[in-house]
């Protein structure tokens, strides 16, 4: 069999808005693809320069396909489905906003378009239709404009306890939680898994049973592989369908490092460091620390590490240890 040669393409949503648009600087990203994927007649092709000394520690934490080319792609890997129409439904925060509507799934005050803003008396959050990760995401009063372009979905702002991404896989009963991490601008930064117990007893039962309502409604419209609907705990109650993601999704690479940590609790998180660091720094401090990690990509104006222990208190002390080292 001739050998894959994938591209991850972060630019997805882009191309189903039909917009021209390469951000080279997404392919640091691209370190994603070396612990998700699980295929082994592959390559991956990048623009990110990653270093021998990266590669060759991904190998020794247990990584079987580092292989990378400048090549061009044969196959774009962060899609689930080559069906261009059913991408663009699933993936649109307008056309499933307004099926959770009109199924009655979203608890909160939400509507579609901007010239919706004067149904509101408080902040609104404003979603653009192909926002990425919680990147186009705004938080507006009815007066103010947003100077992006774009279709919105408008929703009344609430106070976020927990954010959650569930994803589900077809032709099965198997699902995952994902605690998302998201920082002040609402955008994401990294998560952990959490039990479907812990989930249960957040959320509650009638919650669960409400999602799986969703999820079943979803796979009769012949999705092929596992699809991610984003939902969250708020001080007044639970929103089961934000939004969908019909393709791979960094929950995904928080699942996928499961195998790799070898410890019960574990986070994976993306820091932008306040000052110089090297890949060696980094390893020695937190070996030094007596930290259980894992660093998960290359060293650039960003970092992320996957750190775990069979201890959530020593967990937390150890987030709070890295937040205070990276700032």
């Amino acid at each position: 069999m001739e050998e894959l040669i994938y591209e991850v393409d972060f630019n997805f949503e882009s191309k189903l808005a039909q917009r021209t648009q390469n951000n080279s600087a997404m392919s640091w990203f691209d370190h994603v693809f070396f612990f998700i994927n699980e295929e082994d007649n592959c390559q991956l092709s990048t623009k990110y320069n990653f270093s021998k000394q990266y590669l060759e520690y991904l190998r020794d934490i247990g990584i079987k396909n580092t292989k990378v080319t400048s090549a061009r792609p044969t196959k774009l890997w962060w899609s689930n489905d080559d069906n261009l129409e059913l991408n663009k439904k699933l993936n649109s925060k307008i056309k499933m906003s307004q099926l959770g509507i009109d199924q009655g799934w979203i608890p909160i005050r939400t509507s579609i378009g901007l010239e919706t803003a004067h149904m509101y008396d408080g902040r609104i959050v404003a979603r653009e239709e192909w926002g990425f990760s919680g990147r186009g995401t705004y938080f507006i009063n009815k007066h103010e404009k947003i100077s992006q372009k774009g279709e919105f979905v408008l929703s009344e702002y609430v106070r976020k306890i927990k954010d959650y991404g569930v994803t589900y896989f077809a032709n099965s009963t198997e699902y995952f939680i994902v605690e998302n991490f998201i920082d002040t601008r609402g955008q994401f930064c990294g998560g952990q898994v959490i039990s479907t117990k812990d989930f249960v007893d957040e959320v509650g039962e009638d919650s669960i049973e409400k999602m799986s309502q969703i999820r079943d409604f979803l796979f009769k419209l012949d999705l092929k592989k596992s699809i991610q609907i984003d939902c969250f705990l708020y001080e007044n109650g639970f929103h089961p369908f934000v939004e969908v993601n019909y393709r791979k999704t960094m929950g995904m690479m928080i699942y996928a490092l499961r195998k790799y940590i070898e410890k019960e609790f574990y986070f994976w998180r993306i820091y932008k460091p306040k000052k110089e660091l090297s890949f060696d720094i980094i390893n020695e401090a937190l070996t030094q620390k007596g930290i259980h990690f894992i660093i998960t990509s290359p060293v650039d104006k960003f970092v992320s590490i996957c750190c775990g222990s069979d201890s959530v208190k020593q967990l937390e002390l150890d987030r709070a240890w890295l937040e205070k080292f990276f700032s």
